[in-house]
């Protein structure tokens, strides 16, 4: 043990943590956190993911710490000029909370390869929410606003087979003016013709 010049030995630590510092510091956490998801398809697999984009990064897919994964279900309307699309998925995250995402259009036809804004809730347009339901405190609700569109991308819509697929970001904004970041969204469902 005598033989190890202290200042080496110091230096080695050194880089070996600087090493590691900077080894951690370049994995991102949203690449680690979408890896947690289903990947994107378009087969009628009755799959939604998203990235909750909060303080916690919440993946909002696969089972979590308290709960199944997220329950998804979609409608579909073409007829009678009501072009409604209504996408809703939830997920119990603790014993008394319950996380819910709704993507909904009112009088807007969509087809197959449309890009879809999502702002105010309103005829001819399309919306998304995000709620978060808590059984013993209240209810916290995040809308879309026009002056901060998402995206909702239409991947595919087979009305022979009433599979609907596609993937979508917003940000919505509650009552307070709290604002939550939902990226990285795919769905991919079997839809009930209304």
């Amino acid at each position: 043990m005598s033989n190890i010049n202290p200042k080496a030995f110091f230096i080695s630590c050194l880089v070996i943590t600087t090493a590691t510092y900077r080894k951690e510091k370049t994995i991102p956490v949203r690449l680690t956190k979408s890896n947690e998801m289903a990947p994107e398809t378009q087969s009628g697999a009755r799959r939604l993911g998203l990235l909750v984009d909060t303080i916690d990064q919440d993946v909002f897919a696969g089972a979590g710490p308290f709960s199944q994964p997220p329950q998804a279900t979609a409608i579909y309307e073409p007829v009678y000029g009501y072009g409604a699309l209504l996408v809703i998925s939830w997920r119990q995250t603790t014993m008394d909370v319950v996380a819910t995402i709704t993507i909904r259009t009112d009088r807007l036809s969509i087809s197959q390869g449309q890009v879809i804004s999502l702002a105010n809730a309103s005829s001819g347009k399309a919306s998304a929410s995000y709620e978060v339901e808590n059984y013993t405190g209240g209810n916290d609700l995040y809308k879309t606003v026009a002056n901060k569109p998402g995206k909702l991308y239409i991947s595919r819509l087979d009305q022979t087979n009433h599979i609907i697929s596609g993937t979508f970001f917003f940000d919505a904004v509650n009552a307070k003016g709290d604002t939550v970041h939902i990226t990285d969204g795919r769905f991919d469902l079997q839809y009930q013709p209304y």
